[in-house]
């Protein structure tokens, strides 16, 4: 995991999936909670080099959030009130085009960062799209990535909770499981 001053610096060694955690400038969000840091960091070392997870320093949040308003200007609002969260893509952010690159975003609630039950329910999905993101990387790169996004598009189920919206990956989990069943 990286603990970084900037999000669109060159990332060295390349991943096959980047975890960047999005927030706004806030009093709320003042600070990664905990649990998320130690979770997010696990998730990334189980992945070894294959998944890179960024966490903003404290000391230079503000900057973060000004390079990413200044670089994503147009994209960078879909985002507004909707943090804090997990953006996961494909290519660092250096390089990452909301135009043409695909991604994913999953807010993270209150319960997550309360409820250990709840916070570990939504790194294991995380780390289960990692592990089928990488899995598929190799085979046909153009194919396999247009295919896996519209299965997780058609698969993921939107869910409002008490505190706000989440994703429920279980139906996409599923698909690859029956689509290994089937090849």
């Amino acid at each position: 995991m990286w603990v970084s001053q900037t999000y669109l610096g060159d990332v060295s060694p390349r991943s096959n999936v980047y975890l960047y955690y999005f927030f706004e400038d806030y009093a709320r969000q003042e600070d990664v909670p905990s649990t998320i840091r130690r979770m997010l960091g696990d998730l990334g070392y189980s992945f070894d080099d294959r998944v890179s997870a960024f966490l903003p320093m404290n000391e230079y949040r503000g900057h973060i959030r000004k390079e990413m308003m200044g670089r994503f200007q147009k994209f960078w609002p879909t985002f507004q009130q909707k943090t804090p969260g997990i953006f996961l893509c494909r290519k660092p952010l250096s390089e990452f085009d909301p135009t043409k690159d695909e991604w994913l975003y999953f807010p993270i609630t209150q319960a997550t960062i309360t409820d250990d039950e709840a916070a570990r329910e939504f790194f294991d999905n995380l780390h289960r799209l990692c592990s089928e993101i990488i899995e598929h990387r190799y085979e046909d790169p153009k194919a396999q990535q247009s295919s896996f996004f519209k299965a997780l598009y058609e698969a993921a189920q939107l869910k409002f909770t008490f505190f706000g919206a989440g994703v429920d990956l279980k139906p996409l989990v599923s698909h690859f499981k029956q689509r290994k069943v089937a090849d």
